[in-house]
């Protein structure tokens, strides 16, 4: 019955997988001289995954929507046919 919110689910976690790979990408192809060492790298190594983790959440509301729908569905009689 969930199939649809059994995708988002696994498509919120590969682009969560992926942004984290890309951050961590990111923050190593920047070179250390370009910003001064210290209290920089650090904040951009937290924006970086705190946009991740946002993202990550956005995408769990949009998943409990979509299985809240199709709970309300199932009640009102709607089924998938397989």
């Amino acid at each position: 019955m969930n199939r649809f919110s059994k995708t988002v689910e696994i498509v919120n976690l590969v682009l969560f997988i992926l942004n984290l790979i890309g951050s961590v990408g990111l923050g190593l192809l920047i070179p250390s001289n370009v910003l001064k060492p210290g209290a920089y790298n650090w904040i951009l190594a937290l924006a970086l995954i705190s946009y991740s983790v946002i993202q990550w959440l956005v995408g769990r509301c949009i998943y409990h929507h979509f299985k809240n729908q199709e709970t309300l569905l199932e009640i009102n009689g709607v089924q998938y046919k397989n």
